[in-house]
């Protein structure tokens, strides 16, 4: 009999062969849904955290480029709209067509994703992490893990302050703005991680506006730009221009 993972990477494998092809937004998110109920019956949460190819079963993509996407069209596309990915290095990341034949080209990019990843590996090995670091989006892996590490002992917890997130996104936002200057599409999508889940829906909508009038974002080519992530009440899509 099949093993829980060997079934998962042929229903994966069988998801990536449709979104290259193409498929509604209806069917998109569908299938989005039940692969993310299947990662735990397959024993995979670990792999999909960390965003790892690993066994032969690609996560990176599933975490890094098809979740943001899955959040931005949950809230700005029709269920009968034709969605369909590269999932590979061409570009773009993904592509959206609406019945009138209007086509949104979108890109995808991480950031705070040093952070996710100390936060994820030490989760992974400790089974619990407190927090955020305050460190810069640009700061050694090396330090995001040490404060990782650190903080999973209940008695190192740090506090923090919700303008210290609120700059360490802006701040991040503006080093991708930087990133993405000579970038050209429709929409780019920002998936921000691990921060947003430790704000109230109130705070997070109040970054709004310093994100919008950032210089960077201002200047960058895309006619759209979002902010999608995890937040405590659900899934964030949050325009900045």
């Amino acid at each position: 009999m099949p093993s829980a993972e060997h079934d998962f990477k042929v229903n994966t494998e069988a998801y990536y062969v449709l979104l290259r092809n193409g498929t509604t937004v209806g069917d998109f998110l569908e299938g989005f849904k039940r692969i993310i109920s299947h990662v735990k019956k397959a024993g995979l949460i670990d792999q999909y955290r960390l965003a790892k190819k690993e066994s032969g079963i690609d996560l990176k993509r599933l975490r890094d480029e098809v979740s943001p996407v899955a959040r931005f069209v949950g809230a700005h596309a029709q269920p009968d709209d034709r969605i369909c990915f590269a999932l590979g290095d061409s570009y773009p990341d993904c592509i959206v067509c609406d019945r009138d034949g209007r086509k949104r080209e979108i890109e995808v990019t991480v950031i705070r994703a040093k952070e996710r990843l100390a936060l994820m590996d030490t989760l992974n090995r400790t089974g619990e992490v407190r927090g955020i670091g305050n460190l810069p989006d640009d700061a050694a892996l090396r330090a995001f893990t040490n404060y990782a590490e650190r903080t999973s002992d209940p008695d190192a917890a740090e506090a923090y302050s919700t303008d210290q997130i609120g700059c360490l996104i802006i701040g991040a936002v503006g080093k991708c703005a930087r990133r993405k200057a000579r970038h050209q599409a429709d929409i780019l999508l920002i998936e921000v991680l691990p921060d947003m889940h430790t704000l109230a829906a109130d705070r997070w909508r109040s970054l709004q506006k310093p994100l919008s009038r950032n210089a960077e974002v201002k200047r960058l080519s895309f006619s759209e730009v979002y902010v999608v992530g995890r937040g405590d009440d659900g899934d964030i899509c949050l325009r900045i221009k």
